[in-house]
């Protein structure tokens, strides 16, 4: 996994509060962008990135230590929402 802040993500990251002091749908959003560095299925519905917000971040880097698949973080998102 690869942990991208690009110019979207920064612009999100400003006067980002502390997760612990903000609510659930404010946590969505400040984000950084993740690359899944495994090869991707492209028949699949995962892209191979995703938006993960601060609070989740850590939540998902534990999950790669354990050798899970990006791709299901990625399907664990909230419904109407594209960031985890």
């Amino acid at each position: 996994m690869f942990i991208i802040i690009d110019e979207e993500s920064f612009q999100t990251l400003q006067n980002a509060p502390l997760p612990e002091n903000s609510k659930y749908e404010e946590e969505r959003r400040h984000y950084v962008k993740l690359i899944e560095a495994l090869e991707v299925d492209l028949y699949e519905d995962f892209p191979g990135w995703m938006k993960c917000s601060l609070s989740s971040l850590f939540e998902v880097w534990s999950d790669m230590q354990d050798t899970a698949y990006m791709k299901d973080s990625y399907s664990m998102r909230p419904d109407g929402t594209d960031v985890l």
